[in-house]
C-alpha cells in the first residue's frame, strides 16, 4: 500500500505493507487502552510502563519477527489488565486465528475448553487464573504463527532456488541446441548424449520442486531438502543418460523415431531429448514407490516380533 502525504512545500512518499498497517493499528489501540487504565489508576505504574516499553520497542526493532514479539510482550501484559467487554473481543479475536495452531497446542486448546472460557467471560466470571489462560492462548498463536511464517519463507525460498535452476538448465540447453544446430554436430555425438541428461535433470527438478510446494516443511529439514532436490536432478540425469544408452542399444527399439525410418539408422535426437525428459518426470514416482514399501516392510518386521519385544524363533531360556 502507497501513502502520499502533501505538505506545504514537500511531498513525501512511503510504502506500507498491510502487515505493517495491522501492526500499527493494534499497537495504537493498546496505547490507548494503556492510557485510560493509567488514569483510571486501575494498574501499577511500574506494570504500565512496562508494557509501554514494550510498545515502544516495536519502532526500533527493524526485523518483522521482533516488533510482532514486542507488541506480543505488552499485548500478554495488557491481558490481566483489560476490562470485562474488551477481554471478550480479546478471546473472540483469537479464536479467530486458531489455524495457525499447530498439533500439540490444538491438543491443548480444544474447542470445548475455548467455549468454556468464552462463556465464562460472557458471564463475567473472570479471575486471574481466566486471565492467565487467555495469556497463555494468546501466547500459543503468536509462537505458532510466526513459526509458521518462517517455515513458509523457508519453503518460498529453497522453491524459488529449485526453479531458478531448472531455469538456468532450460536456457543452458537451448544455447547447447541452437549451437550444436548451427555447427551441424551429428546426432550419435557425445554432446546429445549430455543434452540428454540435462533433459533429465530439468524434468526431476520440476516435479521435485512441485512436490515441495505441497509439503510442509521446517526449518530442521532445509538442508535435508536442498540434498534431496540436488540429488533427484542428479538422478534424473543419471536415468536420462541410462534409458538413452538402452535405445542405443537397441534393447527396446522404436522405428517410428529412427532418423529415415529405416532399422539401420540410429534413433533422431529429438527422441533422446523426449525420453531423458520423461525419464526426470519419472523420477519422483520411482521415490514413491520406494517409500511406500518401506512401511510395508517395517510392518512386516515388527509382525515377526513377538508381543513381549523378542522374535519368536528365539529359544526359551
Amino acid at each position: 500500500m502507497q501513502i502520499t502525504m502533501s505538505p506545504a512545500l514537500r511531498v513525501h512518499r512511503f510504502e506500507l505493507t498491510y502487515d505493517e498497517l495491522n501492526l500499527s493499528s493494534k499497537s495504537q489501540f493498546l496505547r490507548d487502552k494503556i492510557k485510560l487504565i493509567r488514569q483510571a489508576g486501575k494498574a501499577s505504574a511500574e506494570t504500565v510502563h512496562q508494557i509501554e516499553n514494550h510498545l515502544n520497542a516495536i519502532s526500533q526493532e527493524s526485523n518483522p519477527i521482533g516488533r510482532w514479539n514486542s507488541y506480543e510482550l505488552a499485548y500478554e501484559g495488557y491481558i490481566p489488565l483489560a476490562e470485562q467487554e474488551d477481554l471478550l473481543g480479546l478471546i473472540l479475536e483469537l479464536r479467530s486465528r486458531l489455524d495457525v495452531l499447530d498439533e500439540p497446542n490444538h491438543d491443548v486448546w480444544p474447542g470445548h475448553k475455548l467455549a468454556q472460557i468464552e462463556r465464562d467471560v460472557r458471564l463475567g466470571h473472570v479471575d486471574a487464573n481466566l486471565r492467565a489462560e487467555i495469556a497463555s492462548l494468546a501466547k500459543a498463536i503468536h509462537e505458532c504463527g510466526v513459526r509458521k511464517r518462517h517455515d513458509s519463507e523457508i519453503r518460498s525460498r529453497l522453491i524459488r532456488r529449485a526453479l531458478y535452476l531448472a531455469a538456468f538448465l532450460c536456457v543452458l540447453v537451448i544455447c547447447s541446441l541452437v549451437s550444436l544446430a548451427i555447427r551441424k554436430v551429428p546426432s550419435d555425438s557425445p554432446w546429445q548424449l549430455m543434452i540428454t541428461a540435462a533433459f533429465g535433470g530439468i524434468g526431476a527438478l520440476v516435479v521435485a520442486t512441485m512436490r515441495l510446494r505441497q509439503r510442509h516443511l521446517v526449518s530442521n529439514d532445509v538442508q535435508a531438502d536442498q540434498a534431496s532436490l540436488l540429488f533427484r536432478g542428479a538422478f534424473g540425469a543419471l536415468l536420462a543418460v541410462v534409458v538413452a544408452l538402452i535405445l542405443q542399444l537397441r534393447i527396446i527399439d522404436f522405428p517410428l523415431f529412427h532418423l529415415d525410418h529405416s532399422d539401420r539408422s540410429s534413433l533422431s535426437p529429438a527422441a533422446f531429448y523426449v525420453f531423458g525428459l520423461a525419464s526426470g518426470f519419472a523420477v519422483e514416482a520411482i521415490f514413491n514407490l520406494f517409500e511406500t514399501r518401506k512401511p510395508k516392510i517395517a510392518d512386516r518386521s515388527a509382525s515377526i516380533e513377538s508381543p513381549s519385544g523378542t522374535s519368536r524363533y528365539d529359544l526359551a531360556a
